[in-house]
């Protein structure tokens, strides 16, 4: 006998054995089954009595349902707005004065001492429309101009003298149309906040300065060289604005932050150099503002 044969054999024997002892356990291996006569008594009273069916309740009475009492909540306000502004305020910036060649001491000398700051005025007029869904557009006119001056910087010349230099940034102005992105943001019903997105296309950048030159000697008056210098070009100008406003009827009023990017470089064209260059920025601004809804 192969293996396999000697496998599925025991497996069968397991199989009987198994089958034995199931039937001998449910009593089905020939032996009766004793029947006590209490199993035939006749049913007691209880089952006798045929059971009583519950009495039906007549339906409850429907509850009347009170009506929803009328909402008192405002109607949705809308958000379609137009309104004009009118905004003024200061503006500031900075001019720096660049020497490219610092091998030359005298040239280098003045590096940061020529660096001042910037101060003036702005102002816009902008038309906007705040639209249902919050958001703002819009565009106008603005114009931002600063001035300034160094301090009087004095240079030793060993056996000659000294010389006195001073820096005088008699305008820098950037002024334009621009369009406007934006949204709206309701604090309460008074009180809003509108940041925005001013972009200028086509700006005009104007600069002029002056540079002072004073040479001192002993026994000598002084001799003084000025000379007024300056260019112009057009270029885009971006803005951020950020504005908190306050709502009086159709009147608006509101205080403004302006961070600008306007910057011009110039190149210093005196006693026949291209060295130096001057480099003017305005970066920020602040205006109130006054406007009436249409």
């Amino acid at each position: 006998m192969n293996k396999f044969n000697w496998i599925v054999v025991n497996l069968l024997v397991l199989l009987f054995l198994a089958g034995t002892a199931v039937a001998q356990n449910s009593g089905v291996a020939g032996q009766p089954v004793d029947l006590d006569e209490a199993d035939f008594d006749e049913p007691s009273q209880q089952q006798q009595q045929p059971q009583r069916q519950p009495e039906r309740q007549p339906a409850p009475a429907p509850v009347p349902v009170a009506a929803a009492p009328a909402s008192t909540a405002p109607a949705a306000r809308s958000n379609v707005s137009d309104i004009i502004n009118f905004e003024g305020g200061s503006a500031g910036g900075k001019t720096t004065w660049k020497t490219e060649d610092l091998s030359d001491e005298y040239e280098a000398y003045f590096n940061e001492k020529m660096d001042h700051d910037l101060s003036g005025g702005a102002g816009s007029i902008t038309y906007m429309r705040i639209t249902k869904s919050n958001l703002m557009f819009g565009g106008g006119f603005h114009s931002y101009a600063v001035s300034g001056e160094s301090e009087e910087v004095v240079q030793d010349i060993v056996g000659y003298g000294t010389y006195t230099t001073q820096i005088k940034t008699d305008k820098f102005e950037v002024s334009g149309g621009f369009m406007m992105i934006g949204f709206h943001l309701e604090m309460n019903e008074r009180w809003w906040f509108q940041p925005q997105l001013r972009v200028g296309l086509g700006n005009t950048y104007k600069i002029q300065y002056t540079v002072i030159r004073t040479y001192k000697q002993d026994g000598f008056e002084p001799l003084v060289e000025e000379w007024t210098d300056g260019g112009s070009m057009n270029g885009n100008l971006s803005v951020i604005v950020l504005p908190i406003t306050y709502k009086a009827e159709k009147f608006i009023f509101g205080a403004q932050l302006h961070v600008v990017g306007a910057k011009m470089t110039t190149e210093v064209t005196y006693e026949n150099r291209e060295k130096e260059t001057f480099e003017s920025t305005i970066s920020s601004a602040v205006m109130l503002s006054v406007g009436v809804m249409l």
